[in-house]
């Protein structure tokens, strides 16, 4: 009985997926995209123990490490789940509206300097961050070591690891100015080759998540201000994104030389059975379900608003409020909660904050919040009547992009999206144009 309950709300979510593609006749929208990897980080790692050791998404982590088992606590997760996606569509939904008028783009003022002063940042900020981990890099790959192993232990600054982030940023509010005027041959070609290099550094490194960012962050300018990609072609850019994340997956556990005397394992990362380990069968899937699914099934004290509190205290600097506390134990809670081994890294499930914080209550606000700030977002980059700013098309892309790690991180990952993927898009497409602006006219 309570297997059918799992299967038929599945299918219900995937059915309401395929609606809102036929209704919207849009792929590229919040309505489409969240629910996509909800269910990959949310939904997918329980069929493993309800297909027991058979299923091929069963790994020894379900029952052997975690202790999951297929009773009444798997399907309580699953309902709390639901809630959250439910009020998410709630929120989204609530007043939304598509516009049907043609959209036109505001002007930036001076759009020459603000291409330049963009290009200067983005060689500067990648410069940095390459030539300063360009020696680590070169050395663990001549001795024969993984990259992305020795990579994960080194003592790169704060600052440095910034870099990375603000370069891909970069890159997506560049494609916004550049696809909004096709004009500069020059430019275009500065930004391919950004986005081949930003590319081959994720792959040195095994970093999937920010190349992820970048790649469907420019999907979505493309298609927002180029052509508008039909379903076939988005699924053929999809099979892309999966084969470059598939061959990271793999790369990154190995060196350059094994792969070199085994060519061998370059096909198996495109094989169906590498492809379907990269979307359903990888650790992060399983890891950022088991937050929500202790959290549900445990007794503990509620946190009542105190990781929100931490997150607005952190963006006081420590010499106006200098008592601010310095980080919100996530970690001591979730290994209390679920009686796990210190010493690991867990991740945390967004909606698990909303429940830590608030129980059913905070999960009801949080998906209400959530898909309003979606649907705010999405209509200013894509349907407001008004004149849309390339700024709104800039923050909408990098946040679809962003998705897959907002299901992995509580609500102290804000903080790094306001930082790391708004101040780029800010600066340059709404601080300098008013700055230049104000000096055009006192002149």
């Amino acid at each position: 009985m309570l297997e059918a309950f799992y299967y038929i709300t599945f299918g219900i979510v995937i059915t309401v997926v395929v609606m809102t593609i036929t209704k919207l006749k849009n792929v590229i929208t919040f309505a489409v995209l969240f629910p996509i990897f909800y269910i990959m980080y949310s939904f997918i790692a329980p069929l493993g123990v309800i297909g027991g050791a058979d299923s091929a998404l069963y790994t020894p982590l379900h029952e052997e490490v975690f202790h999951l088992r297929n009773d009444d606590s798997l399907y309580i997760t699953h309902a709390v789940l639901l809630l959250f996606l439910i009020f998410l569509y709630i929120g989204f939904f609530w007043r939304f509206r598509v516009y049907k008028s043609k959209m036109t783009i505001n002007d930036i003022a001076k759009r020459d300097i603000i291409s330049v002063l963009l290009v200067v940042f983005m060689v500067s900020i990648s410069s940095t961050y390459i030539l300063y981990n360009f020696q680590f890099i070169y050395t663990s790959m001549l001795s024969g070591s993984s990259v992305y192993k020795a990579y994960s232990f080194h003592n790169t600054p704060s600052i440095v690891k910034a870099t990375y982030s603000l370069w891909g940023s970069s890159i997506v509010t560049f494609s916004v100015i550049i696809f909004s005027d096709m004009k500069s041959r020059f430019m275009l070609n500065f930004l391919i080759i950004n986005i081949l290099l930003y590319s081959v550094i994720s792959l040195i490194i095994g970093d999937r998540g920010q190349l992820i960012v970048v790649l469907l962050g420019l999907l979505v300018s493309y298609s927002i201000l180029v052509y508008r990609l039909k379903l076939f072609k988005l699924m053929l850019s999809a099979l892309a994104f999966i084969g470059i994340l598939s061959f990271i997956r793999i790369f990154r556990g190995i060196n350059i030389l094994e792969i070199v005397k085994n060519p061998e394992i370059i096909t198996s990362v495109f094989s169906l059975q590498g492809i379907f380990n990269t979307l359903f069968a990888s650790g992060e899937n399983i890891a950022a379900y088991l937050s929500i699914y202790f959290f549900t099934n445990n007794q503990f004290d509620y946190a009542y608003g105190e990781s929100f509190v931490y997150l607005l205290l952190s963006f006081i600097p420590r010499f106006i409020l200098s008592d601010r506390p310095s980080d919100f134990s996530y970690h001591e809670i979730y290994v209390n909660v679920a009686n796990l081994p210190e010493g690991r890294g867990y991740t945390l499930h967004q909606v698990s904050d909303w429940y830590l914080n608030f129980g059913l209550i905070g999960v009801v606000v949080g998906g209400l919040f959530l898909g309003w700030v979606m649907r705010k977002i999405e209509q200013g980059a894509t349907t407001d009547r008004k004149r849309v700013n390339l700024v709104n098309i800039a923050i909408f892309a990098l946040l679809c992009g962003w998705l897959p790690q907002l299901m992995r991180t509580g609500v102290e990952g804000y903080k790094a999206f306001i930082y790391e993927y708004t101040l780029v898009p800010f600066i340059f497409l709404v601080f300098i144009p008013k700055i230049l602006k104000i000096f055009a006219k006192s002149r």
